[in-house]
């Protein structure tokens, strides 16, 4: 898969490589606890094989990284347990 995401995030999550596959660099930014969900720009795919499992592993992680943020009840929960430590 030929993908883009900026440099200050490259530079986070693979250091001084300067080409990963796409299920590469996912492992490295996960160990990094970089967050590139929201930055990455998909440019083309070229095995439908290997490609096609790195690509539904980045999407499922997406979606469910957008589900967690979308998530109200997580915030008030976290905001009633503050509440009730104060």
């Amino acid at each position: 898969m030929d993908f883009y995401v900026p440099d200050t995030i490259w530079e986070a999550a693979a250091g001084g490589c300067t080409v990963l596959c796409i299920a590469c660099f996912d492992r490295r930014a996960e160990k990094a606890d970089v967050d590139y969900s929201g930055a990455i720009v998909v440019l083309g795919r070229r095995s439908w094989l290997a490609c096609g499992v790195a690509a539904k592993a980045l999407e499922a992680r997406q979606a469910a990284a957008r589900e967690a943020a979308r998530d109200p009840l997580s915030e008030h929960a976290s905001l009633a347990r503050m509440v009730r430590s104060a």
